[in-house]
């Protein structure tokens, strides 16, 4: 049997960490072996895109997966700033309820 873990610590909204302690988690992540660093969507463009760039240069082992939205656009910037990751993941989430689909 073959087990994957995939870590969301750096997708938590609620989390209000700086640059550096995101890069360091990271940096711990990957010492961990984690198979998989989940990373949020694209909001702040600059700066989200130079924390993904970022932790990229280091990540070696991990796969890192960057949420996508629905639109084009925010799936050309998830593909950019993840563009220099030796293993990366678009991670696209599409509401599957009626509900959901409706109102998206």
């Amino acid at each position: 049997m073959n087990i994957k873990i995939a870590d969301k610590t750096l997708c938590q909204k609620a989390n209000s960490l700086s640059f550096k302690e995101k890069l360091e988690i990271a940096r711990q992540l990957e010492k961990l072996n984690i198979d998989v660093i989940e990373l949020p969507q694209i909001e702040n463009t600059k700066a989200d895109t130079l924390l993904i760039k970022t932790i990229a240069s280091f990540v070696k082992n991990s796969t890192i997966s960057v949420s996508t939205g629905m639109s084009a656009d925010s799936l050309e910037k998830a593909a950019v700033a993840l563009s220099t990751a030796k293993k990366a993941r678009l991670r696209i989430e599409l509401p599957v309820s009626t509900v959901g689909m409706e109102y998206t």
